[in-house]
């Protein structure tokens, strides 16, 4: 092993402890410094890693050569695991990365490597792949093939494999009984059995092709010698993997359309090429041949990568051998079939394929996705991935939580995605004839008919048909072209050519996110099919009658894309200026011209809502008629004349009550947010009631004018943008609505929504008594309590929810209700948990209970303390009586630009107890860098940490089972994934990962105190709730930091379901904007918050018009 590096690898590198961890723990990165001088120096004395270093780095004196770098400045190599994406196979260590950084440990240079083994046993199952397969047409390579066909039959995602499948009209009898070696054709109509289909490229006509004049000849032998080469492997790869039929295109289907017969079979058989690849058995995918006379068995040539052998440590005296060689990404859109439109849908529709790419043979099926022999596959993250069948979507369990779009409620927002990133793939296609563009797609169409049928026209289902009206293309700079002869409707995506995209509805998981204008309905829409038996293919004409608001407007797209309206539409808009933004469809359009703009979906992003559509001209000699030239955006105030209008509205009924820009009443609102992210939004307009009356005719006056969105403000405190702000709407800000007072006997606390939870303790520490309530002192009442509540007294009082003993609260009607356990319990339980869904609380009454001094404050240790502390985390937290008196929170910072962990407690006993048992262990540990502990009450306590200060931040949650091993994992992933970024962010990134105790008690009182929404049981057990957050100033870091904290979120969550430690609750108020709190809650408790929400805002002002916070699954 030793002769494989130079001695100084040796040492320094392969023979070290912490090289091991690298290869053996699951978390572990590995570091050492070296020189390009001392690199070069050893490469040439045989060194097999440093001569990889060599041939991966740039040489000295090259324009790649950074400019920090000479040949001995200090370079910090930094060997990091790659992150696995789905579908990678095989599973294990087998790709690297690597990054080389100078100063300041900026990442100058980065490298990902490949590594395989001959052996997998021979590294103990850590290094999994084998060396790339390049010989396809070998006995092993059919055995191979055989095995993931048995293999697939158990798979619980694919489709069994059927002997008796329905055949199709015409198959080649590739092995004839009464013949062994010559092929024919055999009408199969009405039987039952097995095949394989081919999907292959034409690359020009073929001369051999069934037709009318041939067919009799064609049915007693086929003429080997005329068959091109890909039909010749193919029927070859049928007859060694022992099936007795083929089916191909050319020789299963007359080909000579003139012809009334033919054309009459072509059309029977596109009706039913659904059928086709549904029931092959496998489809033979020639993805390398660009020609139908190339061929696809030919031995590959190899990666051309150079290959590099290293030792690996195991233990002090356990080593194997990897091989190592840059990565060399295989694309599959560069395959010559990937270009093929027709083949788009065979191999979609395809319950497997076999794929003979251009470096080896690839299995594929709904399950996975393989290499021959072994050899590591890592999918493309920019091609389209395989999509699963729409039928396995929709039998998918309720925890996918497919939300419905607003359109169509009968289908799941995932599966129009689904449709829409499959127009999306294919039309980045390209076929041989222009009119084949529905065509070649109509196959798949028809098995989407269930779903989304029957209406199908010219590519756009008549049901969610809005989404799919708002096709575009990929840039305002680069135009589709137009076919010479018509193929569909100009506002179809398929009367022209390029690639579509739908920005609005693809990037984007909550379907409330973008929604049919409500002014826009179809009158009437119809297509004239060139053949009648063909729903989903060619069109001969069609035509579209709606009903929307139409603008008239000046476009000149080829200096500009601003979009000028010709008049004012209220005393709100300033008239004909810059508005809009738009985007031509084809270059002929590109010149000054008037257009009208059609109002066709609504976009309620909190930070940028828009009203979308298309642009419209006049068509020629069509007198009334309009065809589709691009599409547009603009502003909803300026499109609409909402929410302005509804402004002045509130302003005339509520007066000062009402601020809009740059006022300082509204400047006060904006800087009260805790999160930048929320201060940079900029609403119409803000109100701020100060009785339940004024709460009341606001919702009334928003309510009345149907789209016109706003947000409800309490302390302000959640990180994501449009949570309790928004731009181009109205903001309700409750800090109005502040009073605190109690009842006679001091059992009841009535607390105004807009309150926080100092302005409570302030109150209630007087008299001697608390109430289940947040943890710091600005945090507002309203939306911690709504979200569930994790208080100090969760132990002993559950949920701060729990403790709700009746809501006053504004109904979308405007209707001032109470919601108690005798009147209205289904909406006092939805309250419990159910977030801003239902109205807006104006007053929380809260259950009070005894409280007097307690004890408690602040704990700071070192960071080279974290296993002890996660020991006397875990042993606190997964105590079977745990005590109900404690309170505990154990946060890790790490400060990025100190680049230091720092360990912090938040530990309180509800009792004037000092140094109470339960925190023995924590408290034993040294050294104790601070320690503020000592007796104190609830006002003081909470208002330790101080104020605020406005910094963009984030927050991401789960629950874990209790596990010291666990806690430590996260902490390692969270610096492994910190440290591998190395960005430079002005100001720096503030890291902390939160765990706090929630032990099953806290679960029991839901039920004893009338129930809760969150789902939480004692049969849970004790559990970790994680708040991973972060905090920085410079917004250009934004997408970084989300990206990151969505990497660490995801490697902990597979980690802690690995060990059986993955609980389902997801904490609403700590949850990130793509996370889905509520859908954790349970069937039956979703089920009863949408009946709730339907029965109490029938007409949906709080899902559709409040477009922050976390709405209710669908």
């Amino acid at each position: 092993m030793k002769t494989l590096v130079c001695g100084a690898c040796w040492t320094e590198v392969f023979n070290t402890e912490a090289i091991q961890k690298f290869w053996v723990q699951e978390s572990c990165d590995f570091c050492y410094t070296t020189t390009w001088a001392r690199i070069a120096q050893s490469a040439g004395n045989a060194c097999n890693w440093c001569g990889f270093l060599t041939s991966i780095l740039p040489s000295p004196g090259t324009p790649q050569w950074p400019h920090a770098w000479t040949t001995t400045t200090e370079l910090s190599v930094i060997m990091d695991k790659a992150y696995m994406v789905d579908n990678t196979s095989p599973r294990g260590l087998n790709q690297c990365q690597i990054d080389f950084c100078s100063e300041d440990f900026l990442r100058d240079w980065h490298v990902e490597l490949d590594l395989f083994v001959d052996d997998p046993d021979d590294s103990t199952g850590i290094v999994t792949a084998r060396p790339l397969q390049s010989r396809l047409n070998s006995a092993e390579a059919y055995s191979q093939i055989s095995q993931w066909l048995d293999q697939c039959e158990n798979h619980m995602d694919c489709d069994g494999v059927s002997l008796y499948a329905n055949l199709p009209s015409r198959l080649i009898e590739v092995a004839p009984a009464d013949s062994l070696s010559v092929p024919r054709l055999r009408s199969t109509t009405g039987l039952k059995g097995s095949y394989l289909a081919l999907s292959y490229c034409w690359g020009s006509s073929q001369s051999y092709v069934l037709t009318t004049k041939n067919l009799e000849v064609l049915t007693q032998e086929l003429q080997v010698k005329m068959l091109p080469q890909t039909v010749l492997d193919a029927i070859e790869v049928t007859r060694t993997l022992g099936f007795k039929y083929l089916w191909l295109d050319a020789l299963c289907i007359m080909q000579d359309s003139a012809e009334a017969v033919a054309r009459q079979d072509m059309d029977h058989e596109l009706a039913t090429m659904d059928q086709v690849y549904k029931n092959a058995t496998m489809t033979i995918v020639a993805a390398c041949a660009p020609s139908v006379t190339d061929g696809f068995l030919k031995d590959r040539p190899g990666s051309g990568q150079s290959r590099f052998d290293i030792p690996c440590r195991l233990g002090p005296e356990q080593f194997f051998v990897v091989h190592i060689q840059e990565h060399s990404m295989y694309d599959d859109m560069r395959e010559p079939i990937n270009t093929r439109a027709w083949a788009f849908q065979e191999e979609l529709l395809s319950p497997r394929l076999l794929i003979y790419a251009s470096h080896t043979l690839q299995w594929q099926c709904r399950t996975l996705t393989c290499n021959l022999g072994g050899s590591y596959h890592a999918p493309n993250p920019s091609a389209a991935p395989r999509l699963p069948s729409p039928q396995m979507l929709l039998l998918e369990g309720p925890e996918r939580n497919h939300r419905r779009d607003q359109l169509s409620p009968n289908i799941p927002h995932a599966i129009l995605q689904h449709w829409l990133r499959i127009v999306t793939s294919y039309s980045m296609r390209k076929s041989s004839l222009p009119s084949d563009k529905l065509s070649a797609l109509s196959g798949l169409a028809v098995s989407y008919a269930p779903i989304f049928g029957p209406e199908y026209l010219a590519g756009i289902w008549a049901r969610s048909a809005v989404q799919q009206l708002c096709w575009r293309g990929p840039d305002s700079r680069l135009f589709f072209t137009r076919p010479t002869q018509y193929r569909a409707p100009s506002w179809s995506w398929a009367a022209l050519d390029g690639p579509v995209y739908f920005p609005s509805f693809l990037q984007t998981y909550n379907a409330s996110v973008c929604v049919p204008y409500h002014r826009f309905e179809i009158v009437e829409w119809q297509t004239r099919l060139k053949a009648p038996n063909l729903p989903c293919g060619e069109v001969m004409a069609g035509k579209l009658i709606v009903t929307t608001v139409l603008r008239d407007a000046t476009f000149d797209p080829s200096s500009s894309p601003a979009i000028r309206f010709d008049t004012a539409l209220s005393y709100a808009d300033p008239g004909p200026i810059e508005t809009a933004q738009g985007n031509s469809d084809t270059a002929e359009d590109n010149f000054t011209r008037a257009v009208r703009c059609v109002a066709i979906y609504r976009s309620n992003r909190p930070e940028s809502p828009r009203i979308g559509g298309l642009l419209l001209v006049e068509s020629s000699g069509h007198n009334g008629l309009f065809r589709r030239m691009g599409s547009f955006t603009a502003n909803i105030s300026t499109f609409e004349g909402y929410p302005l209008d509804t402004c002045g509205e509130l302003a005339q009924l509520l007066g000062p009550k009402v601020s809009f820009a740059n006022s300082s009443a509204y400047l006060a609102t904006e800087r009260a947010y805790w999160s930048l992210q929320e201060a940079d939004l900029s609403p119409t307009c803000i109100v701020v009631p100060s009785t339940a009356e004024d709460v009341s005719t606001t919702v009334r006056t928003i309510a009345g004018n149907q789209g016109c969105p706003f947000a409800i403000k309490g302390g302000g405190h959640a990180p994501q943008a449009g949570s309790a702000n928004i731009d181009s709407g109205v903001t309700i800000d409750m800090t109005g609505l502040t009073s605190v007072t109690v009842n006679g006997n001091k059992t009841v606390a009535s607390v105004g929504a807009g309150a926080s939870w100092l302005d409570v303790y302030l109150y209630l520490d007087g008299l001697g008594i608390a109430v289940a309530g947040g943890r710091n002192a600005a945090v507002g009442v309203g939306g911690f309590t709504l979200g569930g509540g994790i208080s100090y007294f969760a132990p002993r009082e559950g949920w701060a929810c729990d403790n709700v003993v009746n809501f006053e609260i504004v109904l979308a009607s405007g209707a001032i209700v109470n919601a108690n356990a005798k009147v209205r319990p289904d909406l006092w339980r939805a309250l419990k948990g159910g977030s801003n869904n239902f109205g807006i609380v104006t007053r929380f009454d809260f259950e009070t209970f005894p409280q007097g001094a307690l004890w408690g404050g602040a704990l700071t240790q070192s960071i080279n303390s974290s296993d002890e502390v996660f020991e006397a985390f875990a042993n606190i937290a997964s105590a079977p009586q745990y005590d109900p008196y404690a309170s505990l929170v154990t946060g890790l910072t790490f400060n990025s630009t100190s680049q230091q962990w720092l360990i912090g407690h938040l530990a309180t006993y509800t009792k004037p107890v000092a140094d109470p048992p339960v925190f023995e262990g924590l408290l034993a540990i040294e050294p104790q860098l601070q320690n503020t502990l000592g007796f104190t009450n609830l006002s003081t306590l909470t208002n330790e940490p101080g104020l605020p200060v406005q910094l963009n931040s984030l927050f991401y949650t789960a629950t874990y089972g209790v596990s010291a091993t666990l806690l430590a994992k996260i902490l390692d992933i969270s610096n492994e994934t910190i440290y591998s970024t190395y960005p430079r962010v002005p100001g720096g990134i503030l890291w902390s990962l939160a765990f706090e105790p929630l032990p099953t008690q806290v679960t029991k009182f839901g039920p004893l105190k009338g129930g809760n929404s969150l789902g939480t049981t004692p049969g849970d057990g004790n559990g970790i709730v994680l708040l991973l957050s972060a905090f920085w100033a410079s917004t250009s870091a934004n997408a970084f930091v989300q990206q990151t904290a969505h990497r660490i979120m995801q490697k902990a969550n597979e980690t802690a379901r690995g060990m059986g430690m993955l609980h389902k609750f997801v904490y609403l108020n700590y949850a990130n904007q793509d996370q889905n709190p509520i859908s954790t809650y349970g069937r039956e408790n979703v089920a009863n918050l949408r009946a709730t929400a339907t029965k109490y805002d029938p007409r949906g002002i709080f899902q559709r018009q409040v477009p922050g916070g976390f709405k209710l699954p669908v």
